[in-house]
């Protein structure tokens, strides 16, 4: 789809604030050791919203009901027909009237949790099959993910990675997020907040509140005052809420946005007690790859490994060539 990316900013200085509120800084190679991402990853150059962009464009030749919401698929082995039930929301019917997709085959990409609590099957699907779908953790369902951007890109400018790691703070690490087409471009940090670090906090804070802990925390981490370019008496601006399209608060030219996956109903379906089982996960159980007539199935969780885009992908390309085989 040529869509372009760019490595992870990793040179320079990294650093680590411990239990103990102590700073510690990493010279210039430790970054990758410490990153959330891992070594050699990238990112989508103009954010990743660049990917969906793509989708959504009249050059891709799809066709995509947005808005839908699955309710009841029906499938029959023996005539590779399916139909795929779905209720699209309108003004005046949250619920919206059912609709239906017939198709040969139909590859279901959600989590396999969700899947198995919210989709219903005619006829069922195996039980061995189902019960590996419910005990799959959904990749990020107990995290939320803060970004701020700044009108500098200051981290580069004193030769810091951005990449650090807080056992303080709500937001456990940092990195460089700077969605631009070139490198270093629309300067942004991001980070993660786990349900057990600080996610259920910062859901219960004011919005004034929660900027400024994420400012004073990355001024506590990075010993640097992002705030120091902007009038100390501009005005918060507000848009948005967390548990859908996350929450802007922009103060001058300085914007935090956070977004939660735990109260997201279509990342976390309510049963999420422990974000432990996530960061540990293996995926790719053999029962969540284990295609049942002419259902096939992806998504990162279906995928060997720990999640990420990337997981998604190499599902995607599987299921992509399991479906021509089928249609043959």
């Amino acid at each position: 789809m040529d869509i372009q990316t760019i490595p992870m900013h990793m040179d320079g200085e990294t650093f680590i604030r411990t239990s103990d509120g102590k700073r510690h800084v990493l010279p210039n190679g430790e970054s990758e050791r410490y990153a959330a991402c891992g070594g050699g990853a990238v990112r989508i150059c103009g954010g990743a919203d660049g990917m969906v962009n793509k989708l959504l464009s009249d050059d891709s030749n799809l066709t995509m009901h947005l808005g839908s919401k699955v309710v009841r698929i029906e499938h029959n082995n023996d005539n590779k027909l399916v139909n795929v039930i779905y209720k699209k929301k309108s003004e005046t019917n949250d619920e919206g009237e059912e609709e239906i997709i017939r198709c040969q085959a139909c590859i279901i990409a959600a989590p396999p949790k969700l899947i198995a609590n919210t989709i219903e099957f005619n006829p069922i699907l195996p039980k061995a099959k189902m019960d590996a779908m419910l005990s799959t953790p959904t990749w990020m369902e107990s995290y939320g993910k803060v970004s701020v951007s700044f009108p500098t890109n200051w981290w580069r400018e004193s030769n810091y990675s951005a990449i650090s790691i807080d056992q303080v703070g709500a937001v456990s690490t940092w990195w460089e997020a700077s969605s631009g087409v070139d490198d270093g471009d629309h300067p942004t940090l991001a980070g993660f907040a786990t349900q057990q670090h600080g996610a259920k906090l910062m859901e219960d804070m004011e919005a004034n509140d929660l900027y400024n802990h994420i400012i004073v925390s990355l001024k506590q981490i990075y010993g640097i005052d992002p705030e120091k370019d902007i009038q100390q008496n501009a005005e918060i601006a507000i848009e948005g809420s967390a548990d859908r399209d996350g929450i802007s608060i922009s103060k001058g030219d300085i914007t935090v946005t956070y977004k939660s996956w735990l109260k997201d109903s279509y990342t976390n379906d309510g049963t999420c007690t422990d974000d432990i089982a996530v960061t540990t996960t293996d995926y790719g159980d053999s029962q969540l790859q284990q295609n049942v007539g002419s259902l096939l199935f992806s998504g990162t969780e279906t995928s060997h490994g720990s999640g990420h885009m990337e997981g998604a992908i190499i599902a995607g390309n599987r299921a992509a060539e399991e479906v021509l085989k089928h249609l043959i």
